[in-house]
């Protein structure tokens, strides 16, 4: 894994992990220590989605009990997806220390999965980053111009059935129309990060900024429209932009995450949901005016509330990591 980078091994003296179990996996081949900072685990959800697989396999089959139990045994004996997760477990077993964000990034679940694996684990009291630029240079970074409406709406959408079809219908729904806002359009298959362009009048399409997360545009957004992951929940907090959710009903990790950032008291909401079929038929516009014109007032209240919560916490865990160096 190191040599990947064309870092050889005796030079380094530990690991970061983000996520990568099999980089877990070859570091500890190497002899080096391994910290890992993530907001799930692919062991736990991987394991969920098998699960779910199963359950509704026996309710569609209406197996008893006993011929359940026969036929999950010989799925786990054979099926390799269950060999995978087996492996994986091990593999991130093997890593010293997990980072572990708050309750609205990284569920409960993923805490008790990780304590399974006898994992030593810190809670990260916050979300990692900060706003880095102005929000005249995040606009910019966009191309939106100073003739160009005060308030824009980033909309990030996931790699799925439910984005993949609407983002098309999206286009289309608004790039000849003259909008009292903007709408940038993150395009996950654009070859040049950070390029920018203008499709319409008020539309925008681009990606991550080179060598930065979306924290790097987000100073210049006033509303995000996304999916629940934890990588753009972590962004929106940490420059305290206010997000909505899309419901993708099947994703359970996404929807772990946007139920708990929907709180169990109205006092700890931090975003508010669309619901799946509003967001299939519903035109973009219409969506955009209900979150950003009519819930104005709210949006205050969701970056006041993500006001309370610490950002730049990755010192915390710089200081952490080199305490056991």
């Amino acid at each position: 894994m190191v040599q990947f980078l064309g870092v050889r091994p005796k030079d380094v003296d530990f690991v970061v992990d983000i996520g990568t179990p099999a980089a877990v996996h070859a570091s500890k081949k190497e002899g080096k220590s391994v910290f890992t900072v993530f907001d799930h685990s692919w062991g736990k959800t991987y394991q969920m989605l098998l699960d779910k697989f199963w359950k509704s396999t026996v309710e569609a089959l209406g197996l008893e009990y006993q011929e359940e139990k026969i036929l999950q045994d010989l799925v786990n004996s054979s099926n390799k997806l269950t060999r995978a997760v087996k492996k994986i477990k091990e593999d991130e077993k093997q890593t010293r220390k997990v980072f572990l964000f708050p309750y609205y990034i990284t569920p409960e679940c993923y805490y008790k999965h990780w304590e399974s694996l006898g994992v030593e684990i810190a809670k990260i009291g916050g979300v990692l980053g900060k706003p880095k630029v102005t929000r005249e240079t995040a606009r910019k970074r966009m191309g939106i111009g100073d003739n160009d409406s005060e308030n824009t709406v980033y909309i990030l959408g996931g790699g799925t059935s439910v984005w993949d079809a609407k983002l098309p219908q999206m286009i289309s729904q608004i790039q000849g129309k003259k909008l009292k806002y903007n709408v940038v359009i993150f395009d996950r298959g654009i070859k040049e990060p950070g390029k920018y362009k203008r499709i319409g009048n008020n539309v925008f399409t681009g990606g991550a900024v080179k060598g930065e997360t979306i924290q790097g545009i987000l100073p210049g957004v006033d509303l995000v429209i996304t999916r629940a992951g934890g990588g753009i929940v972590n962004d929106a907090i940490a420059c305290r932009v206010p997000f909505v959710c899309v419901e993708e009903l099947g994703h359970v990790q996404v929807e772990m995450i946007r139920k708990n950032c929907m709180g169990k008291t109205e006092k700890d909401r931090l975003t508010r949901t669309i619901h799946i079929d509003d967001f299939k038929t519903k035109p973009i516009n219409q969506i955009i005016e209900q979150e950003l014109v009519e819930q104005e007032d709210d949006n205050r209240k969701l970056q006041e509330r993500m006001s309370f919560i610490k950002n730049g916490m990755e010192k915390y865990i710089i200081d952490d990591i080199l305490s056991h160096i």
